[in-house]
């Protein structure tokens, strides 16, 4: 039987990273750097 677990973490405070945004493309931006430090993190997890 295979065993089941759950890993959780929290990246943030993410409101005030995003709301410093002034322009469409800062918002953009600092959506996909949170975005791309949550896949780099889970793909660190997967290789464990």
């Amino acid at each position: 039987m295979s065993e089941q677990k759950h890993f959780q973490f929290t990246l943030g405070p993410v409101q005030g990273f995003v709301a410093q945004a002034r322009r469409t493309r800062d918002f953009w931006a600092g959506s996909f750097i949170l975005s791309w430090l949550s896949g780099v993190a889970m793909r660190a997890v997967q290789a464990q």
